[in-house]
């Protein structure tokens, strides 16, 4: 099995709901996290040498730290560190746009992931980041 670690910072955004205009359609990603997916995604395949997988099934374990609010009391803060986060953008929308953002970078095509685990929590770090590990699987 070959294992890729992808870490991108900053808070994770869920799949905006496609726009229609009068000059076509397109999904807006005003805070670019899309494209912060995508461009750790080319870092970590050019660090650890990662080659494409073309028509193999894919695994991805999807980890959600969301940073708790500043404004929240300090007992609060603490009861809920490392609990499971229920606020928006839910994961599957989050978990949306990691894989499209992920496409003809690790994997081909998102039909290949076959596996999909997400978890989003609160975290007590200063910022939020989102963990993504992609697992080329062996046919069965």
């Amino acid at each position: 099995m070959n294992t890729l670690t992808i870490d991108v910072p900053g808070a994770a955004r869920g799949k905006a709901r496609p726009r229609v205009t009068r000059y076509g359609t397109y999904t807006p990603d005003p805070d670019g996290y899309a494209e912060r997916v995508t461009a750790h995604a080319v870092e970590a395949v050019n660090t650890h040498g990662w080659t494409l997988v073309a028509a193999g099934p894919v695994r991805l374990d999807i980890t959600i730290c969301r940073e708790i609010p500043s404004s929240w009391s300090r007992r609060k803060r603490e009861q809920l560190s490392g609990t499971y986060s229920v606020r928006t953008p839910d994961a599957v929308n989050i978990a949306a746009n990691v894989c499209d953002a992920l496409e003809s970078i690790v994997y081909r095509n998102d039909r290949q992931v076959v596996a999909l685990e997400v978890s989003q929590a609160w975290c007590d770090t200063h910022a939020g980041r989102t963990r993504i590990i992609v697992t080329a699987l062996d046919d069965p």
